[in-house]
């Protein structure tokens, strides 16, 4: 059983009795789970496109789920009463309701907080050799073997800024702690509908052999780290990595920048 995605107030099958509804997430699952699956007699198991299944559902309960939905889309919960969803839940509003809540100001101050659309926000780090190439790690917990520059998430609820998080990825994953050098980039990555996501990418510097020569990875972090040419990425990134990391060593080379990202693009 995974998280918590909603709660309904189910006034539909009675007036005088509410029944209240939990929707929790289960899944992914496999293919040997899919198979493992037991139903009793009669019972029949189809597999729906979200929208689809939807469709097939009753008024209530297809309220649930597409509230359900939103709030596995925005890492939060929908809250809601006899299928309507609830003007201080953190998920389940239509963007366009959210928005006009928002903007006519219909919502107490603890509520707009809650309705407002998130945004994730990561720091990276690019170190350079004296060849130009640029660092990469493979996460220790990624099975695609895709590599990425050294960094991750700001933990902004600690009041942490993208630098200090830049820095702290740096320590655990690469075992290295150096001093950054300036911001190079910001990129935008709109990811709807799950929560949009800004990175900023920092210039870490030119590391000799000797600076190289002290990585020590965490193995609960990094499987792996190398110096990549920039002809060697599109077999090692992802695209929108690597137009980032090509946007960024040029910035580097021609001491340009901050530059303004969207998926790793410069904007137009």
């Amino acid at each position: 059983m995974g998280r918590l995605l909603a709660v309904d107030c189910d006034l539909w099958k009675a007036p005088s009795l509410a029944f209240i509804v939990h929707l929790y997430l289960v899944g992914p699952l496999g293919e040997d789970e899919v198979a493992a699956l037991t139903v009793p007699e009669g019972v029949t198991i189809t597999w729906q496109a979200p929208e689809a299944a939807i469709g097939m559902l009753s008024k209530p309960e297809a309220a649930q789920v597409r509230a359900a939905l939103a709030a596995f889309h925005a890492g939060s919960m929908a809250h809601l009463v006899t299928g309507r969803i609830q003007p201080g839940s953190p998920a389940g509003l239509s963007t366009e309701l959210r928005a006009w809540l928002e903007q006519e100001h219909a919502l107490d101050a603890a509520s707009q907080r809650a309705v407002r659309s998130k945004l994730l926000a990561d720091a990276d780090v690019l170190f350079t050799d004296s060849a130009g190439r640029a660092l990469l790690v493979r996460p220790a917990h990624r099975g695609d073997r895709r590599f990425r520059l050294p960094g991750g998430g700001i933990d902004s609820d600690l009041g942490e800024g993208p630098r200090e998080a830049a820095r702290r990825r740096v320590r655990a994953e690469l075992g290295l702690d150096l001093p950054l050098g300036r911001l190079v980039a910001v990129d935008w990555e709109n990811l709807t509908p799950y929560p949009s996501r800004t990175r900023y990418v920092f210039h870490g510097g030119t590391l000799g052999e000797h600076d190289l020569a002290r990585i020590r990875l965490s193995p609960s972090q990094s499987a792996e780290w190398r110096m990549a040419t920039l002809g060697e990425l599109p077999w090692l990134v992802a695209d929108p990595v690597r137009r980032r990391i090509e946007v960024c060593l040029a910035a580097v080379h021609q001491h340009t920048g901050p530059l303004e990202l969207r998926f790793g693009a410069p904007w137009q």
